[in-house]
């Protein structure tokens, strides 16, 4: 297997900076090597989703595009959305054909005050998969099917670079049904292939309209065997990623002005939304004093879009259940920085790697129960000297 794409892929991320170079091999397949000394604690690379492939899980609700990420809509429309002063069902006539009247007061009534480039992230464009969502957005692991929906969607038209990258993933045999954990009793199992079967079924039915145009390379990706095989690629290589919602950008910034802000306190307190989440990480929501004893919780109002991203180099890096690297999230939430541990440096020519499994956990035995959807048995220094004692 040619090297060249992740070649050219480390070029362009981090250029004769970053030490690593992509090697193959029998028994480890495409892996990450320093070429040099790396320092414990040193940042190597930063990098953004192949594509831009992020879809949002669906437990919080959002006004934004299944597909493309897009939060949707105008200012108004999504704090109406968020404080639940509109539903779901009203939101959605915005977007198909709804009452000229209802639809200006839903989006542009009241007048509120601006910040230039914040509110410019919300827009009125029609979402690309809307009638889809009803079909195929909230069933089982569908976040996984729209993200090869993004990824399809990009695939059609992209430059050979990132095609190649695409046909990297996909990559292999694997139904989606291997790539993911199932029910131990046989019958359950039996049932959980066939509701994927079905999940599929419905999926490339709705992508078939969506690629009718696009050349042939791109069709067979929205078939029923196109996206089984790359909805389990998705299953192994995509990692959760949480962005941040350009209404809590928006509030951040009006409140360090001094625009006259009554109407928009008047519209916070019209409504209450829902209480946040006690499982919510502390680390994901800020509160905005509007004045007058207005604040406003993100957690509560504008929630973080939570969803699934892939990163073509970060994919390229192999387990250990005793890694050697970290990742973590730039403030836009969507740019992935890959770190040298900081418990040892690494010398030149040692593998990268992360860990696709609870390193806390003691037992080889249940940390390989974690692994058992990616298709191999860790043979790592730490899980060979527990085999040896043992």
């Amino acid at each position: 297997m040619s090297n060249s794409y992740y070649t050219d892929l480390i070029t362009s991320i981090g250029s004769e900076d970053l030490h690593v170079k992509a090697e193959h091999s029998d028994d480890r397949g495409m892996g990450l090597y320093a070429t040099e000394p790396l320092e414990a604690g040193e940042t190597l690379w930063a990098e953004r989703p192949l594509l831009g492939a992020l879809v949002r899980a669906f437990d919080r609700p959002l006004c934004v595009c299944e597909t493309c990420g897009r939060f949707l809509g105008s200012l108004q429309l999504q704090l109406k959305y968020g404080l639940g002063m509109v539903s779901s069902s009203e939101m959605a006539k915005v977007f198909n054909d709804g009452d000229e009247e209802m639809i200006h007061e839903l989006l542009f009534i009241p007048e509120l005050p601006k910040v230039p480039g914040e509110a410019a992230r919300l827009t009125d464009e029609t979402p690309c998969l809307w009638q889809a969502d009803g079909e195929v957005a909230k069933e089982g692991d569908m976040e996984y099917l729209l993200l090869a929906a993004k990824v399809i969607l990009g695939f059609s038209g992209a430059d050979d670079g990132l095609r190649e990258g695409v046909r990297r993933l996909c990559g292999g045999d694997q139904s989606y049904w291997e790539c993911v954990d199932i029910p131990e009793d046989e019958k359950e199992a039996a049932t959980f292939i066939e509701d994927c079967k079905n999940t599929l079924e419905k999926g490339s039915k709705a992508m078939a309209g969506l690629v009718d145009k696009a050349d042939d390379e791109t069709k067979k990706l929205g078939t029923f065997k196109g996206l089984n095989g790359l909805v389990g690629k998705l299953c192994r290589n995509a990692i959760m990623v949480t962005y941040p919602n350009p209404l809590t950008e928006y509030l951040l910034a009006i409140s360090q002005t001094d625009a006259d802000l009554t109407t928009l306190r008047a519209l916070v307190q019209k409504a209450k939304p829902e209480a946040a989440d006690d499982e919510d990480d502390g680390d994901d929501f800020v509160q905005v004093d509007l004045g007058e004893g207005v604040v406003v919780d993100s957690r509560t109002l504008c929630p973080h879009y939570r969803g699934w991203a892939v990163f073509p180099l970060l994919a390229c890096v192999n387990h250990s259940c005793r890694p050697n690297l970290e990742t973590e999230f730039s403030g836009d939430g969507v740019t992935l920085v890959a770190n040298v541990s900081e418990s040892a440096a690494i010398a030149a020519g040692v593998e990268l790697t992360i860990s696709y499994c609870d390193v806390e956990e003691e037992s080889t035995e249940e940390r390989q129960k974690q692994l058992a959807a990616y298709g191999f048995e860790c043979q790592c220094e730490r899980c060979s000297k527990k085999a040896r004692k043992a």
